[in-house]
């Protein structure tokens, strides 16, 4: 599970303010901007850049949330029970030493730029992430950049965890390519003279010319806290008879600085939206009691989220909200930051469908049905 200590964390604490909402009477989202905070609770400082509110508002606002009728079993469809939640997702901004070589070669009359660290894509799309960054800083076209990663030799770079690459390699990257400007600019004949790269480079007399760009770690002194925030607005259909509950539809709207593309960090919102439907309704990693492994030898028996189970997602950002305090792009990683707050938000539209809480992971059919058996155990015993 990605966002292992935020996404099991977030299942405990946003649970709780579910109920506290329940038992107050409270719109559980009007519980939240309630108590909305502007500074780090553990360290106190205040944010540098921090727009949960508005992630709240402008989710609400996507999802429909004013016309939610917070009565449990007031909103059918067919033969299943709507029900609507709401959850925070958060995540820590992280950022460690990392360092990236940028060269540029004369090639046919054209430039063409190679960008290279040790660090490694998993799918997160960090080679597209350093291609637009170099692209953009140079004004190249970016099929005239390539990436290399991957290998020991070249510059240093974090492991990838912890939603750190991008924070961490982006800013180097693009400390490589300032490098390289102030370097070739220096043979302009004027400062406003309009020349291209291959011109300089000839001018200078060389082949290719390089620079290696680094980012600090985060370190203690730092006057601001970091993190990403984010709303998640979730529709499920309870069946109760069957216990069964799909996911119809989640919106979410998240604050992670600067987006550098567009493109994956779109598909990172949403796979990690999947994540966390899987977390809340399928997965369960069981140990054996007397051995202590896990029973899970393969995906055959361990239950993921396919086709059927991932309902209509729709995932914003916001805009122009760099986090300029934290690197010099203003980015923060949104690897994970998807993942958290999706199961309590579908535990709360849960019981908003039918008034029953369940406290376990995952929201399993037996489990549903276990609560509701007790549930009427209950209210049997009270009449009686």
């Amino acid at each position: 599970m990605r966002a292992p200590g935020e996404a099991t964390g977030l299942w405990a604490l946003e649970g709780a303010l579910d109920e506290l909402a329940c038992s107050l009477h409270l719109d559980p989202l009007a519980l939240r901007l309630r108590n909305h905070s502007s500074c780090d609770a553990h360290t106190g400082k205040p944010y540098a850049s921090e727009h949960l509110r508005e992630c709240y508002e402008r989710g609400a606002e996507r999802f429909g949330w004013a016309r939610r009728d917070p009565r449990p079993r007031s909103m059918r469809d067919g033969d299943a029970w709507l029900g609507w939640g709401v959850a925070t997702a958060a995540h820590p901004a992280n950022r460690d030493p990392a360092g990236v070589c940028v060269r540029l070669d004369r090639e046919h009359g054209r430039v063409h730029a190679t960008v290279s660290t040790a660090g490694v894509d998993l799918g997160t799309g960090m080679y597209t992430m350093l291609a637009v960054v170099v692209a953009d800083a140079l004004d190249l076209p970016i099929e005239w950049v390539t990436v290399e990663l991957g290998d020991t030799r070249l510059p240093q770079c974090p492991m990838t965890g912890g939603s750190n690459l991008t924070a961490s390699a982006a800013p180097a990257a693009r400390a490589a390519c300032v490098q390289l400007r102030r370097r070739l600019l220096a043979f302009r004949r004027a400062p406003d003279e309009s020349v291209d790269w291959h011109e300089l480079l000839v001018r200078a007399g060389l082949g290719h010319v390089e620079a290696v760009g680094t980012t600090d770690a985060r370190h203690a002194g730092e006057a601001h806290a970091h993190h990403s925030f984010g709303a998640q607005f979730v529709e499920v259909r309870v069946v109760p008879e069957l216990g069964r509950i799909r996911v119809t539809r989640v919106v979410g709207v998240f604050d992670v600085g600067q987006v550098v593309d567009a493109t994956t960090t779109r598909n990172q919102l949403i796979g990690g939206i999947v994540f966390g439907v899987g977390q809340a309704l399928l997965e369960q990693l069981v140990h054996d009691s007397v051995h202590g492994l896990p029973v899970h030898a393969d995906l055959a028996g361990y239950l993921l989220p396919t086709h059927v189970d991932v309902p209509e997602i729709d995932v914003e950002w916001l805009a122009d909200v760099p986090d300029l305090a934290f690197n010099s792009i203003g980015c923060r990683g949104v690897g994970e930051i998807g993942i958290t707050g999706v199961a309590p938000a579908i535990a709360s539209a849960v019981h908003h469908a039918i008034g029953v809480r369940l406290r376990d992971l995952p929201l399993t059919p037996d489990r549903l049905l276990a609560a509701l058996a007790a549930e009427a155990d209950e209210r049997h015993g009270r009449r009686g």
